[in-house]
Order: C-alpha cells, then structure tokens, then sequence
C-alpha cells in the first residue's frame, strides 16, 4: 500500500479524561452501541470545557454529527482530519475522537481505517473499510 497503512480499528485507543482506553470501551462508542445518551453526557459534564463548547458537545450536536457521517460518508479534510498515532503495536486517536469513535460505531469495530503516512509514526485517516459481520442496523438513536 506504500504510504498507506490499513489500521484494524479495534486496535485503536481514545483518551478518556486522562488515560487511554479502548475504542469499544470509550463512552463516544459505548453511547451509540447502547442508544444511551446518559452515558454520553454524563462523559462530556466530567471532561475539559473544551470539549463542552464544541457543536458535538451535547448530546444533540453528537447525534447531528453521527446522522450527517451516516448519509454522506466520512469526507476526508486535510485541515480537521482524525489523526492517528501509532506506539508500538497500539494505535491512539490524537484528534477526531468524536468522528473515529462515530466510525467505528458505524463500520463495525472488526472493519480497518484506511490512513495515510503523513511522519514517522503519525496517521491521517482517509478511508473504512467495512466490517459486514458487525456493522450494526442503524435505528434511530434519540
């Protein structure tokens, strides 16, 4: 693939206030899996107030976000992309944890990223490839 790489998405670990978990462990994931809201906003009134002001910060700029990804796709952008870190064997979202999580939820957990090399160990996600067993039916998530 040259300057891509093909990143198993259940390899990849998002911080969670100030530790890193497991993308299928992380509250942006979990929420959605779970059609749980609760879990998602009791997430964001314990994190940082940056992550409060931003669109996707409640639970309805969340959903916003989610409905747009899944009827147009995710659309790469070189000036916001999700940004990923490889150490050593693991794989960890730096920027974009909103959308790799809304990703992974998506495409199933057991599907890749497709990323492109952009310096020594750090990623620019540019693509999915879908995991047909574990995508899940998409019901509305209110």
């Amino acid at each position: 693939m040259g300057k891509y790489k093909q990143i198993p998405i259940n390899l990849i670990y998002v911080k969670d206030s100030d530790e890193k978990i497991n993308i299928r462990k992380h509250p942006y994931y979990l929420c959605l899996k779970n059609k749980d809201q609760h879990v998602y906003q009791k997430f964001i009134k314990n994190t940082n107030r940056v992550q409060q002001r931003k669109k996707s910060g409640t639970w309805k700029g969340f959903l916003k976000l989610v409905t747009s990804i899944h009827r147009e796709g995710y659309q790469y952008d070189k000036y916001d992309p999700l940004v990923i870190k490889e150490y050593g064997s693991r794989y960890i979202a730096k920027h974009g944890r909103h959308r790799t999580c809304i990703l992974a939820y998506l495409y199933g957990v057991d599907g890749v990223f497709i990323a492109k090399k952009q310096s020594n160990e750090k990623y620019h996600i540019v693509g999915a490839k879908l995991s047909y067993a574990n995508v899940h039916t998409h019901q509305r998530i209110r």
